[in-house]
């Protein structure tokens, strides 16, 4: 019995290295990841200074803009939860909640079109086909999967 102990706890050792050391080389780690992509692409399409500095601006812009509406669909989220929490809600009610969830997730796919074309339109007609070709690489948003940080669900 103790030399299974010895055993569990040592392999239990060996794999937190193996994640400690897994973390230090940016595996798991999503932005680590996407920084990478994002390099990959600005090494690939040779943009200029005054193009770089167009689209740091815009991605800021829409950074912000996401994390107001991110924040929003979060607050509606908390606000369909104490409506199924507070157990009598009627079918208006639920179906409106549900509606204006909607909405929110809407401007958000929208926003980031807007923002894909913002930068698009910026480039010229052969980074237009570099972005493009990468772009079928990185399907993180064109796709409808759902990405949601920690495995939250939102139901």
């Amino acid at each position: 019995m103790k030399n299974l102990f010895v055993v569990l706890l040592v392999g239990i050792f060996h794999l937190s290295l193996l994640n400690i050391s897994a973390q230090g080389y940016g595996y798991g780690n999503k932005e680590g990841k996407r920084d990478r992509e994002g390099d990959k692409i600005h090494e690939k399409l040779n943009l200029t200074a005054e193009q770089e500095e167009k689209i740091g601006d815009l991605r800021i812009d829409h950074q912000i803009q996401m994390i107001e509406y991110k924040a929003e669909l979060e607050k509606k989220m908390l606000e369909l939860r104490e409506l199924k929490n507070k157990g009598e809600y009627t079918r208006e009610e639920y179906v409106q909640m549900s509606k204006e969830i909607g909405e929110i997730r809407n401007s958000i796919q929208i926003s980031r079109a807007n923002h894909h074309m913002d930068v698009y339109e910026l480039l010229d007609l052969e980074q237009k086909a570099v972005w493009n070709d990468l772009s079928k690489n990185f399907p993180r948003h064109d796709r409808n999967v759902r990405h949601h940080s920690k495995g939250q669900r939102f139901d």
